[in-house]
Order: structure tokens, then C-alpha cells, then sequence
């Protein structure tokens, strides 16, 4: 896999053409957040594997991902990103698949396991921008 555009839900556009018909394609949804505040409560939460359901291909799609994040060529809009910003990554429309990605100390790195590297109760963040990665098979 050479690279990925993560293209943002308001330039996403249907293409239809004879060439695409028995093509299969797989989608992946974004959600790209920014931290806001951490908020102090008392009380403990569990961590998950964040990827632990992925097959190969998407591991290269991770590494690819990782890749053009980390250059800044990923997004398909204006993007300057600000430290504990937060790239969730779903396959199709099943919520509990997740690839996670944050950005620590000017570089952008997996959380391998939800709720590792940021605190998924204490932290607040706001939703940037949605969009999707699609992908022929």
C-alpha cells in the first residue's frame, strides 16, 4: 500500500463508472479530534487493545498512515496539528474495531491500547473533522 487519503466528510463525492462495478471496497470512518482540558474524577477504568482485530492489509494501512501523518500529507484540508490531537480509525460501521492514533511531542504515535496514552474519562476533547479512507480490494 503506497498511501491513503483521508478525505474529509464534506469533500466526500460518489463515483460511479463501469470500470468501479465489481470492485470491492473497503471503507474505514475517521474522527479526528482535538484535546480541550483534563477534568479530575476519581474512579478507575480498564485498558483494550485498540488493534488487535486487524488483519494485514490494514497493518500496512497503519504503517502507511503513521507514515503520511507524520509528514503531513494524510488529511485532504488544512491541518496544523496541536499536541494530544486524536485520529480514531474504524473499519466499516463496526465501532469496536479501532485503530488510535495521538500526537506526542510533535510526532504522531499508535495507542496500542485505549485509554494508554490519553484518559479517556478525564480528557476532554472536541471533534475536528469525520471523514472516510476508502480503499479497493
Amino acid at each position: 500500500m503506497d498511501s491513503a487519503k483521508l478525505i474529509s466528510k464534506n469533500n466526500l463525492t460518489t463515483i460511479h463508472n463501469k470500470r468501479s462495478r465489481g470492485n470491492s471496497q473497503i471503507t474505514y470512518y475517521w474522527t479526528l479530534e482535538r484535546f480541550i482540558e483534563t477534568t479530575q474524577m476519581e474512579f478507575e477504568y480498564d485498558e483494550f487493545p485498540s488493534s488487535s482485530e486487524f488483519d494485514k492489509p490494514t497493518s500496512e494501512l497503519k504503517a502507511t498512515l503513521l507514515t503520511m501523518l507524520n509528514s503531513g500529507t494524510a488529511f485532504d484540508f488544512h491541518y496544523e496539528p496541536k499536541e494530544k490531537d486524536f485520529l480514531s480509525i474504524r473499519k466499516d460501521n463496526n465501532n469496536n474495531v479501532f485503530i488510535n492514533f495521538i500526537l506526542e511531542n510533535g510526532l504522531w504515535v499508535e495507542e496500542e491500547f485505549t485509554g494508554t496514552l490519553r484518559n479517556q474519562v478525564e480528557d476532554n476533547y472536541e471533534t475536528i473533522k469525520t471523514g472516510e479512507i476508502r480503499l479497493n480490494n
